[in-house]
């Protein structure tokens, strides 16, 4: 009896040992450069029964013609997309932001398998073996990245699901080793601007901690800080500064598009900064004498002398000097909202989850308040 032949574009279904079936289709053709001929390009699908097979090839060509996935796409390993990958990134990166995406890729291997080949369970058994060297924080952020990297891949149509959506997730844990934040008091703070009013520094020192303190401003925000972005009342906080090995200091947008920001300050701040000497409005307000951007090691040397003299045993950072604004505004009572907005996060749960410590206070001040305003009526309070 004659074999009736599949219909066109359905391939052929034929079993192959121990009651297997094999699925072959044409994907596509390639032109040879040698013989100038155009070479067939087959897909192979397997299965144990014919019907499995020609499930699996009707669902890949349904991607195909979806345009879900792209059959004549290269085999590319993750090593080499990993590598196109960062080339795509590194016109939106910030230059840090890229050597710290480069320098996390180098760990990520899945021995030089195909992109499209690599499983869930690969990218399980890679996490796993860097857990055993790495922290899980460190961890998760490679798990960030691989996903970056899969997605896009996905985006491509070089694969077609990303294998890290459904990988293991990587408990947060709290790392006690971890340097705390450390926040100065209301009292402490006063004394530290008092002692850096008084201290033998740089012109520019005292101003740089004041504004440190009432604008909870970054260190690079501030040394990029020109006169042309001082109002009346408000500093327009609009670039950064970063350090380079090797380059020197350069001018960069600031962290994200939230550090972007307009933020009222004192008009006696405003007042400090003017009277610093300048030549014009694209000074940087806090420079060297030869109008140059401030050293990170100077800022660090004369903070490391201010801490002394203000007998700060806590292992101060310049940096908390930026928490001890968003802690002291909370506490205060001041809007989380109008807090996250000064400091530039990019959303109010990075502000939330980053001073919960000043929170308890403000909790008992709500409970303070909601039992005054309840009881407000003498005939409604407990008897004493």
């Amino acid at each position: 009896m004659k074999r009736q032949r599949a219909p066109r574009g359905q391939g052929s279904i034929t079993p192959y040992g121990d009651g297997k079936f094999k699925g072959i289709i044409t994907i596509g053709y390639k032109l040879d450069p040698v013989t100038k001929k155009n070479k067939r390009l087959t897909k192979t699908f397997t299965g144990k029964t014919r019907k499995e097979v020609q499930a699996k090839i009707t669902e890949y060509q349904y991607k195909v013609n979806a345009g879900k996935i792209n059959p004549l796409a290269a085999p590319l390993t993750f090593k080499q997309y990993s590598e196109r990958w960062l080339m795509m990134k590194k016109t939106t990166l910030k230059p840090q932001t890229y050597r710290n995406y480069e320098s996390n890729m180098q760990c990520l291997d899945f021995d030089n398998k195909v992109m499209k080949d690599i499983t869930v369970s690969d990218v399980n058994t890679l996490l796993l073996t860097l857990l055993q060297t790495l922290s899980p924080a460190t961890v998760r952020g490679r798990h960030a990245l691989l996903k970056s990297v899969f997605e896009g891949a996905r985006k491509e149509k070089l694969i077609i699901e990303n294998p890290v959506e459904d990988s293991m997730r990587i408990k947060a844990q709290v790392d006690h080793t971890v340097t705390e934040m450390h926040v100065l008091t209301k009292e402490e703070s006063t004394n530290v601007l008092l002692k850096a009013k008084e201290m033998k520094a740089p012109i520019w020192f005292y101003p740089l901690i004041r504004t440190a303190l009432e604008t909870g401003m970054r260190k690079g925000e501030l040394r990029a800080l020109q006169y042309k972005a001082l109002g009346k009342d408000t500093i327009y906080i609009k670039a950064s500064v970063e350090d380079n090995a090797g380059k020197g200091a350069t001018l960069t947008t600031p962290k994200t598009r939230a550090s972007v920001r307009r933020i009222h300050v004192s008009t006696s701040l405003i007042e400090i900064l003017q009277a610093l000497p300048h030549k014009d409005e694209n000074s940087f307000v806090f420079h060297t004498k030869n109008e140059t951007l401030i050293a990170n090691s100077d800022i660090q040397y004369y903070f490391n002398a201010l801490k002394k003299l203000s007998n700060i045993d806590k292992p101060l950072h310049f940096h908390d000097l930026r928490h001890t604004h968003a802690t002291l505004l909370i506490m205060a009572g001041v809007n989380i909202k109008t807090v996250s907005t000064r400091l530039g996060h990019a959303s109010v749960s990075i502000t939330l989850n980053r001073y919960t410590h000043a929170l308890p206070q403000q909790d008992k001040e709500a409970s303070e308040m909601i039992c005054s305003m309840l009881l407000s009526d003498t005939t409604m309070k407990d008897n004493q």
